[in-house]
């Protein structure tokens, strides 16, 4: 069995410490701070088969790179509305291009729209998108799919170029054993390292997400 101190390892290459985060849309923040690029893949995943992670046109004058950051083949949360998480770099230069981020989330096996928004930006970096209120809430032991279209201006054509695209795969899984422990937890510190020690991938990211973005000296937390 894979130690709970290795996701914990492949988790803390997805993260530095984050600055806080700017209001986005809705639910949607975004941070300039970087992430590394490397993500886990199985056995922290679900076992589902991989599809394509990005794309995107070559014509737009803009070059941005990117990924989402979760597992290979699908992750687990215990959170009906999960938050996630991707990057989006602008090689540019210094000068960020203003771009829309088009959300969605699809059913797993069919593709089908479950829910879509549209948002709008002129900083990339860390994105993060939580499923709000009037999205459809995941449903247990159903797969379901995040898909993310970064669209930029095509010159002063009105029409955007999608220039890049993501794709992860995300379970709700209950855990009764897991719910108890992070009731006990006191601090989003101590819920990342029961949601790693649990490998509920997108719960454990967030939560470390959010204690480094209140702490971003915790020296411990990131070494750890």
């Amino acid at each position: 069995m894979i130690q709970p101190q290795l996701f914990t390892k492949y988790l803390k290459r997805s993260l530095v410490a984050i600055a806080p985060c700017m209001t986005f849309l809705l639910s949607i923040s975004i941070t300039s701070s970087p992430v590394l690029a490397e993500t886990p893949t199985s056995p922290f995943g679900l076992g589902l088969e991989g599809i394509s992670r990005t794309g995107g046109a070559l014509r737009c004058p803009t070059t941005i790179i990117g990924n989402s950051i979760a597992p290979e083949d699908g992750g687990r949360t215990l959170s009906s509305r999960p938050t996630f998480y991707l990057y989006a770099e602008n090689l540019v230069g210094s000068q960020e291009k203003p771009f829309r981020a088009i959300f969605f989330l699809r059913n797993g096996i069919s593709g089908k729209i479950a829910y879509r928004v549209v948002a709008r930006s002129k900083k990339s970096g860390l994105l993060k998108f939580t499923l709000p209120d009037n999205a459809p809430a995941l449903e247990a032991g159903e797969d379901m799919r995040w898909h993310v279209r970064i669209l930029f201006p095509r010159g002063d054509d009105i029409q955007d170029t999608d220039i890049m695209s993501v794709n992860a795969f995300v379970r709700l899984e209950q855990n009764e054993a897991l719910e108890q422990a992070i009731h006990e937890a006191n601090s989003n510190l101590e819920k990342a390292r029961v949601y790693a020690r649990y490998y509920y991938w997108y719960d454990a990211f967030d939560a470390y997400t959010q204690w480094l973005e209140a702490n971003p000296a915790d020296l411990i937390a990131m070494q750890e």
